[in-house]
């Protein structure tokens, strides 16, 4: 197995239970999925950011079946890590890295919940970003709606991590 890939998935997984104790219960309304803009503005929190500009990333799919004892999708540079308990029942999940210049996902099925916020760990590594203050941004109709409570997982492998309740399309931001 690659160095990177075991490393990526431990953080992950050490990082799931502060990343689940500081997630928000709030539960946002169900999402449609889009790709990210270049830059917007929140209008969660209205603090100005940007979507980061990256390396046109390679466009991936991938499709995994995730229950009630949680499990782990990936793909590209997006890894999300579905926590036991979160789902109450089967659910065929897609994660879809688009041909973009920005470090993006989308996830399917649209508007799914969980009883437990799953954690998303994004690579930075081939954006444009400053050394503090990237995060991870929900996007809908093509704005940016929500500043993700992010942190920096690696400043070296430059991964971000943050809870997420609710599926649809997230972004890479400063």
């Amino acid at each position: 197995m690659h160095f990177k890939t075991i490393l990526r998935s431990s953080l992950a997984v050490v990082t799931l239970a502060t990343a689940v104790a500081c997630a928000d219960s709030a539960s946002p309304t169900a999402p449609r999925s889009v790709a990210p803009p270049l830059a917007s503005v929140s209008s969660t929190v209205q603090k100005q950011v940007t979507v980061a500009t990256c390396t046109i990333q390679q466009e991936a799919w991938s499709t995994r079946q995730i229950g009630i004892l949680g499990g782990t999708i990936r793909a590209g540079g997006a890894t999300l890590v579905v926590p036991p308990g979160a789902l109450l029942r089967p659910v065929s999940i897609t994660a879809h890295v688009p041909a973009t210049a920005s470090a993006s996902v989308q996830f399917q099925p649209e508007g799914l919940k969980f009883v437990v916020p799953a954690v998303l760990t994004m690579d930075y590594s081939k954006c444009k970003t400053p050394t503090s203050g990237v995060t991870i941004v929900y996007v809908r109709e093509g704005l940016i709606a929500e500043i993700l409570p992010s942190r920096i997982l690696s400043i070296l492998l430059r991964l971000v991590v943050a809870p997420v309740s609710h599926f649809s399309s997230y972004a890479v931001a400063y």
